[in-house]
């Protein structure tokens, strides 16, 4: 048989599995809604974290307080984990790794 450099296509389009739901079962209308609600809280954190450091930043350089120029950067550091757990909610919501939310905390 001659190789080809093409992977093998299913016969069978019920042999492909979905990509959006896990192997073992399928994800419940409470599941979705749950998952759709972590990556809006995720979002919003991000988003709310990263004005939190902006506002904060351009105070702490105004009245030249070194305190609130750390408190701006603990911010950002939060924005950013957030924007990890956001990460790995919106992949392993999309499929490409079931085992990415757990690992992005």
């Amino acid at each position: 048989e001659p190789k080809t450099d093409e992977a093998p296509q299913p016969s069978d389009s019920s042999e492909v599995p979905e990509r959006r739901l896990s192997q073992s079962k399928k994800e419940t209308g409470l599941e979705r809604r749950v998952r759709r609600a972590a990556i809006a809280v995720g979002l919003a954190s991000v988003c709310l974290k990263e004005a939190l450091y902006h506002a904060t930043l351009d105070a702490g350089e105004q009245v030249q307080s070194k305190l609130a120029v750390a408190t701006a950067w603990h911010h950002r550091s939060d924005s950013l984990a957030a924007g990890v757990a956001l990460t790995s909610q919106l992949g392993s919501a999309l499929g490409f790794w079931p085992g990415l939310d757990p690992l992005g905390g």
